[in-house]
C-alpha cells in the first residue's frame, strides 16, 4: 500500500487543475482565443502581402524596426527596395518612346489610307514596307531586350 503523502501527491498529479491546465485556448471559452483560433488562415491561403509603397516612403521606419528585431541583415532591404523601384521607373520612362515608335509603325503597316495626317506620320509613310518591317523588327528586338534587363 502506498503512504497517505504519496497518495496525495498522486492525487494533485492526476487532479482537475492538470486538465485545466493542458486545455487548449478554445475550450476555455476565452473570446480571444477563439477569435484568434478563427482568425487562422489555412496553409493554402493568401499569405499576406508586404505594403512596397509605404516601405518606400518610410524606410526609416522599417530599418529601425529591423535593428530592433535584430535582423540587421534585412535593414538595408528598404534601401534596395527604394534603388530598384527608381531603376524600374527609369526603364519604363526610357521605353516608352519605342512604345510609342512601335505603335505609330503599327497602325502604319496595318492600314496607312486611313492615318490622319501627322509629320511623323509623314516620315513612316515615306519609307517603304520593308523597311518598316525592319525598323519593328528592331524596336521589338530592344524591347524585348530591356524587358528581359528588367
Amino acid at each position: 500500500m502506498t503512504p497517505p503523502i504519496m497518495q496525495r501527491a498522486i492525487k494533485r498529479l492526476h487532479g482537475p487543475s492538470l486538465k485545466l491546465a493542458t486545455r487548449s485556448a478554445t475550450h476555455r471559452g476565452h473570446a480571444s482565443a477563439v477569435a484568434a483560433a478563427a482568425a487562422k488562415r489555412p496553409s493554402n491561403g493568401p499569405k499576406p502581402m508586404l505594403d512596397i509603397k509605404h516601405i518606400r516612403q518610410h524606410p526609416e521606419l522599417y530599418e529601425r524596426t529591423c535593428r530592433e528585431r535584430l535582423y540587421a541583415a534585412q535593414a538595408d532591404n528598404p534601401a534596395k527596395i527604394i534603388a530598384l523601384s527608381e531603376q524600374l521607373v527609369q526603364l519604363q520612362h526610357s521605353g516608352r518612346g519605342l512604345r510609342e515608335r512601335a505603335n505609330l509603325l503599327r497602325r502604319v503597316l496595318a492600314n496607312p489610307a486611313t492615318l490622319t495626317d501627322d509629320s511623323t506620320l509623314e516620315s513612316l509613310k515615306a519609307l517603304s514596307r520593308e523597311e518598316l518591317h525592319a525598323d519593328a523588327r528592331r524596336i521589338k528586338e530592344e524591347l524585348a531586350r530591356r524587358d528581359a534587363a528588367r
